[in-house]
């Protein structure tokens, strides 16, 4: 926008306007309230909230058993719906958060307005905790599902990214009456055992290469324990590195980069700050938080033998001798083998998309999961893409390095994954 363009529309926000009015009810409106005046039992909605929209939608807020969540609904809704489940948040004592309009508000990389646009009723529920919470994730999305249900929805779909993207699939399999598909983008697809192993390895790795230097992480170096630091004091740890490493090629700080990504077994990781970055963050902060949602530590490396291509045999020996080793708890890895790990077997349509490469949700997920439905005998509900690799600038977008995206979709790719798997609910040829 120009200088006087800019300066015309202060003018006019000033005081030159007439007065907007309010939105209007739509066609929808009425049979809403009405909708949910009748609730009752576990439908029941608290400190409910509707909006008349400008488009003639409606936004309806509030608590479903103790939940806040928020909804939008079209002026001509076509008895559909579609709720989202969220990613990982930093561990806090905050709630967790929801847009104010899921629409408007849009934090779901473009689909949940490509959805609402076709008619769709759709919307998100926050989790009972921010870190961790898949068990709650998916019992409040399939509840706010079901409450779309009871208010006129004819048909169901989930869809959730990252950690959301393993509420969307673990959800499917679930509440199988409830949901006629699923879109799982950049999701822990494989499960949460894999997932955590490549997180722990990658700092137990980090730990041994970096020992000495002064890019060693802040904090506890056990890495069965939060390290301590602040997000901030790991996030400059990592910045000099980098910085060491574009300045000097084959430096110490380039070796650690190199060395840390090439050793990390069962996946093929790359050597960017994306990588570490988004993984060392996560698993420093958060480690304690899987583990008490688990009941205990779920990872294991005491057979894992380590090997780098960039190291010699000896190297590569002491590397297995040096770095720390850690068990996991039985019951724990039992209970998130049981509850958060996928079996394969689901009704409904299951679609996923990923990045050629993703640094903090390995596109190994997509293999692994891929052999899980195989075994499981059910191949033919389960559909999945890959799109090119994404970047993006970390930390930030005006300041840091060039670096591989998590869950990196442009909203093209978004919308083309979300009509994919509408279509192949509605006319069941597989895509």
């Amino acid at each position: 926008m120009s200088l006087r363009a800019a300066l015309g529309l202060t003018l006019l926000l000033s005081g030159c306007a007439p007065t907007q009015q309010a939105a209007q009810p739509g066609p929808e409106f009425v049979r809403l309230q009405q909708a949910f005046a009748g609730l009752r039992g576990t439908q029941a909605v608290t400190g409910l909230q509707l909006k008349p929209q400008a488009d003639g939608g409606t936004l309806a807020s509030g608590q479903l058993a103790g939940a806040p969540f928020v909804l939008r609904f079209p002026a001509h809704w076509n008895q559909e719906s579609l709720v989202f489940a969220h990613g990982y948040t930093f561990v806090s004592p905050e709630a967790d958060h929801i847009p104010a309009d899921p629409v408007a508000n849009d934090e779901t990389g473009g689909l949940l307005p490509a959805a609402y646009a076709q008619g769709l009723a759709v919307g998100q529920s926050a989790y009972d905790k921010r870190g961790f919470a898949v068990e709650s994730g998916i019992e409040r999305t399939a509840a706010l599902s079901r409450l779309l249900t009871a208010l006129g929805a004819r048909r169901a779909y989930v869809a959730g990214a990252s950690e959301g993207g393993s509420i969307a699939q673990l959800a499917l399999e679930r509440h199988p009456q409830q949901f006629a598909g699923a879109l799982a983008a950049c999701g822990v697809v494989g499960g949460w055992v894999p997932e955590l192993n490549y997180t722990t390895h990658i700092r137990a790795l980090y730990n041994v290469f970096a020992a000495g230097s002064a890019y060693e992480l802040p904090g506890v170096k056990d890495v069965t324990r939060n390290a301590g630091g602040s997000v901030n004091k790991i996030g400059l740890t990592l910045l000099r590195l980098y910085s060491a490493a574009v300045l000097r090629p084959g430096g110490e700080a380039d070796l650690i980069i190199r060395r840390t990504a090439s050793a990390v077994p069962g996946v093929q990781a790359q050597s960017d700050i994306g990588t570490l970055g988004s993984v060392l963050l996560t698993q420093l902060t958060g480690a304690e938080d899987f583990w008490a949602q688990a009941g205990g530590v779920f990872v294991d490396n005491r057979a894992t033998v380590y090997h780098s291509p960039l190291l010699s045999d000896a190297e590569n020996a002491e590397l297995n001798r040096k770095i720390q080793r850690y068990a996991a708890d039985p019951q724990a890895l039992a209970r998130v083998q049981e509850r958060w790990t996928p079996s394969g077997h689901f009704t409904g349509k299951l679609y996923t998309l990923h990045n050629a490469y993703d640094p903090l949700v390995p596109t190994e997920h997509e293999g692994w999961l891929r052999s899980i439905v195989a075994s499981a005998g059910n191949s033919a509900q389960l559909a999945q893409a890959l799109v090119p690799t994404a970047t993006t600038r970390f930390p930030t977008k005006a300041l840091g390095f060039q670096a591989t995206a998590h869950c990196g979709f442009t909203p093209g790719q978004t919308a083309q994954a979300w009509n994919t798997l509408r279509g192949w609910v509605e006319t069941g040829v597989t895509p």
